[in-house]
């Protein structure tokens, strides 16, 4: 992680599944499927804090050192 990781600002769709190496329309089945948490809207655009994203990725790599 870098130390931009550490700070909280808000990214698009777009970033995430960029981040997450998946595309935009996996990032949406995920969401639908509740295995990925909802944006916050501002208008049209859905955006996550930074941190969010941060803290799910923690998440997932715990989950896969415990199984």
């Amino acid at each position: 992680m870098t130390e931009l990781d550490n700070q909280d600002y808000f990214i698009r769709a777009t970033e995430v599944a960029q981040k997450l190496t998946i595309a935009k329309s996996t990032l949406y089945l995920w969401i639908s499927q509740g295995f990925f948490p909802k944006p916050t809207k501002f208008g049209k655009t859905a955006v996550w804090r930074n941190s969010t994203l941060t803290q799910w990725i923690l998440d997932k790599e715990q989950e896969s050192l415990t199984h």
